[in-house]
């Protein structure tokens, strides 16, 4: 019986970067000061490779634009360029798209609509059988910190119905890339059994 070695997880953080594959971490933290790298430059080495100004102007038909963007950053690439579980696409699959938008809404209304919404910054699992949770740290919707530093939308308030319907169909081009064959309507998936 040929044994296998289980190879060990990736440790994903909103503070990692590797600079000389131009994979970035622009998050303003204690531990890197803003007098030595401004916000909207990476932590580490300092480039600035982001308009900000674009970004944070928040239009669903620049958001190509916004998603290439993302993609500059470590933490949003990942989730990018990851394949989604199989569990998460099943549970896009059992919903269908009229269903997984309610859950957006539902989802957008509980962890991000408040301003200070319960467990804000740890909210939103890296693993989940939800794509939605996927979609939200790849498009830095996951904390009000993310939304502030990507989006621009301050912390200290309520999110607006503007905002909210950004970040939704933000969260939905994501689900749309990475489950191109969702259908309208529920589809019955059979649950796949651990062993």
């Amino acid at each position: 019986m040929k044994m296998h070695n289980k190879l060990e997880p990736l440790k994903i953080s909103c503070k990692t970067a590797d600079c000389e594959n131009n994979l970035h971490c622009f998050l303003i933290s204690k531990k890197h000061k803003e007098e030595l790298f401004p916000q909207g430059t990476c932590n580490y080495c300092g480039v600035r490779l982001v308009d900000w100004g674009r970004v944070q102007l928040n239009r669903i038909h620049d958001v190509e634009f916004t998603i290439e963007s993302l993609q500059k950053e470590w933490i949003r690439h990942h989730f990018w360029h990851e394949q989604l579980p199989q569990r998460a696409i099943n549970f896009a699959l059992r919903k269908g798209k009229k269903d997984l938008l309610l859950s957006i809404d539902k989802r957008i209304e509980i962890a991000l609509k408040p301003m200070h919404p319960f467990r804000d910054g740890i909210q939103t699992p890296f693993s989940s059988d939800n794509p939605i949770h996927y979609a939200q740290h790849a498009t830095a919707t996951c904390c009000r910190h993310c939304l502030n530093y990507w989006h621009g939308i301050p912390e200290n308030r309520e999110l607006t119905l503007n905002e909210t319907e950004y970040i939704g169909q933000l969260l939905y081009k994501y689900i749309e890339k990475k489950i191109p064959n969702l259908s309208t309507d529920k589809q019955k998936i059979p649950p796949i059994r651990n062993k």
